[in-house]
């Protein structure tokens, strides 16, 4: 029988080369913010520097429910590219290298799962 992971849910939201999440679970919450590395408005970019900033913040394997205000970033997670494309070397099916794959490098998917809601005016709980 497959081990239940707790549920855990996390929030993103990007404005322009900003972000914030906060991690919701047992009872408390986790807090954080930055800026991404790109100086260009870039928000997919900003979206997996603050998706790799949270993650470091977790020891445990657990399930995200994840709210994030960028609609690719959703959809990748909720398609299973990630895994595909560490798998293929970091290439999509027709053979291009995927963009910002360094930066998808430095996100520590596992051990955890996830589902991933786009909200497009997402406000981030107090």
């Amino acid at each position: 029988m497959a081990e239940q992971k707790e549920h855990v849910k996390a929030y993103i939201k990007v404005t322009g080369h900003k972000y914030a999440w906060m991690l919701e679970c047992g009872g408390g919450r986790l807090y954080g913010d930055g800026e991404g590395s790109s100086c260009s408005v870039n928000r997919k970019l900003t979206a997996i520097e603050a998706l790799a900033d949270m993650l470091g913040h977790m020891k445990r394997g657990v399930m995200f429910d994840l709210k994030i205000n960028e609609i690719n970033i959703a959809n990748y997670i909720n398609r299973g590219f990630l895994g595909k494309w560490k798998q293929n070397g970091w290439k999509t099916v027709g053979g291009a290298r995927v963009k910002y794959a360094e930066e998808w490098k430095k996100v520590r998917f596992e051990p955890h799962a996830f589902r991933a809601e786009y909200v497009h005016d997402l406000e981030i709980p107090a």
